[in-house]
C-alpha cells in the first residue's frame, strides 16, 4: 500500500528525515512525503512521527477537470475492498487554480462515487454508516485530483498531553520541528518562554524516545481488514525503545505562575515531569550549565503584547542570551524583521517557518 505524510510549510524534508530514522524509505513528490508498505509501517509512522501533521492512504489520483471525471476517478477506485457496509464515510476537501473549485460540490461527487461502488458490491441502496470512520480527503491542485484515507482520525499534534487552554500555544508538531531543525538528539535543552510547555516537553519525548503517539488512538486501527497485533506490536516496540528519564534534564521559564501551572500539568500528562525543571524567572536572569540547546517561542507582538515590549524582550535576550553563544545552539522563531538587529547578532542560518497563519522566520546561531 501507498501512504503519504502531510507537513506544514516548507516542513517535508524534516517529515522524511523522521522516516528515515525509523526505517522508512520515504520520496518527496508535490509537497507530500510518500512511503510504501504494510500496516507495520504505517503504525509505526502514526505512532512515531514529530513532525507530521497527518498520515494519509492514498488511494487514487488523476485528472478531474469534471464533475464527471472526478465521479468515474473516484468509481474507478476498489472501494469495496476497504469500506465495510457499516462504514461512516466523512469526506473533506481541498481545492486550488482549478476548475472545480466547490469544496461542498467536491466532496458530494466523491462520496457519490463511493456509495455507488459500495452499491455494487453489498446490492443494497442504503447504508447505515454506523459502523467504524472512514475519513475520505480529496485534493484538487492544477485540475489534478488526489483521494485518499486520513489515517489519524484527530491530527497528529493531537499527542494528547496538552488539554488547558492559554494564549498563543504553539502547536506540537511544529515545536518537534523546531528541535529536529536545528539538530536536538537530547541533552540539556532550555526555553525562557515556556507557556503551556510545548517545546520543553516536546524536546522531553526527543530525548527520552518516547514516541509522541504512543498513548492515543489512530482511525486506521479500526478500518475493515485492519490487524490489531500489528498495532499492539509496534506500540510494544516503541515503549520498549524509551530511554530512562534523566531528573531535571530540561529547564523551562517563564514569568507567569499560571503558565508554568499548564506546563507542569501537561509534562505530568505526558510522563515526563522527571525530566524538566520549571523555574519561574526573567528572561533577563537567564543562566546556562554548559554545553546545550536554546530554543524558545518569544512573544511576537501580535497575539501577545504589543511590537515594542516584544522587541524590549529581544533587547534582554541579547543581553542575558548573545554572551552564552560560545555554549550553547540557539533557536528563535519570530515573524519581526528586526530580530537580529535588535538582538545584535545576524543568525547562522535563518528558515521560513508558519506558526499557525503567522509567517516567521525561525533564526538559529550555533
Amino acid at each position: 500500500m501507498e501512504y503519504f505524510a502531510s507537513a506544514a510549510f516548507a516542513l517535508e524534508g524534516i517529515a522524511a528525515q523522521e522516516l528515515r530514522q525509523m526505517g522508512i524509505t520515504p520520496s518527496i513528490q508535490e509537497n507530500r512525503v510518500f512511503f510504501s508498505g504494510g500496516e507495520k509501517l504505517l503504525a509505526r509512522a502514526c505512532i512515531g512521527m514529530r513532525s507530521a501533521d497527518r498520515i494519509y492512504r492514498h488511494i487514487v489520483s488523476g485528472r478531474a477537470e469534471s464533475f464527471d471525471a472526478l465521479f468515474d476517478l473516484t468509481y474507478s477506485a476498489q472501494w469495496q475492498e476497504i469500506i465495510s457496509r457499516y462504514g461512516r464515510i466523512n469526506v473533506s476537501a481541498a481545492c486550488s487554480r482549478s476548475q472545480l473549485m466547490s469544496v461542498p460540490d467536491i466532496q458530494s461527487i466523491v462520496k457519490k462515487g463511493i456509495i455507488k461502488k459500495l452499491q455494487n458490491k453489498y446490492r443494497q441502496n442504503t447504508f447505515d454508516e454506523t459502523g467504524e470512520v472512514y475519513s475520505v480527503f480529496a485534493s484538487i491542485q492544477n485540475n489534478h485530483a488526489v483521494i485518499a484515507l486520513d489515517a489519524c482520525g484527530a491530527g497528529l499534534h493531537k499527542r494528547g498531553y496538552r488539554i488547558k487552554n492559554v494564549p498563543a500555544p504553539l502547536r506540537e508538531t511544529t515545536a518537534a520541528a523546531l528541535l529536529e531543525i536545528i539538530g536536538y538528539k537530547g541533552g540539556p535543552l532550555y526555553d525562557p518562554f515556556c507557556g503551556s510547555g510545548t517545546i520543553a516537553i516536546e524536546g522531553a519525548l526527543k530525548a527520552f524516545n518516547i514516541a509522541p503517539g504512543l498513548n492515543r488512538s489512530f482511525e486506521s486501527e479500526r478500518w475493515m481488514g485492519s490487524n490489531r497485533q500489528v498495532w499492539f506490536d509496534e506500540r510494544e516496540r516503541a515503549a520498549a525503545n524509551k530511554r530512562p528519564i534523566e531528573k531535571g534534564l530540561i529547564i523551562a521559564s517563564d514569568i507567569s505562575e499560571d503558565m508554568l501551572a499548564a506546563a507542569r500539568f501537561h509534562a505530568a500528562r505526558a510522563g515526563v515531569a522527571e525530566g524538566i525543571k520549571f523555574l519561574r524567572r526573567q528572561v533577563s536572569e537567564f543562566e546556562s550549565s554548559g554545553k546545550g540547546f536554546l530554543v524558545t517561542n518569544p512573544p511576537y507582538g501580535k497575539r501577545l503584547a504589543d511590537i515594542n515590549s516584544a522587541r524590549a524582550v529581544y533587547k534582554d535576550m541579547s543581553l542575558s542570551i548573545r554572551p552564552l553563544l560560545n555554549e550553547i545552539s540557539l533557536g528563535v522563531i519570530t515573524p519581526d524583521g528586526e530580530f537580529e538587529r535588535i538582538f545584535g547578532r545576524r543568525a547562522v542560518k535563518k528558515r521560513r517557518i508558519f506558526n499557525g497563519n503567522i509567517q516567521c522566520n525561525y533564526y538559529m546561531y550555533y
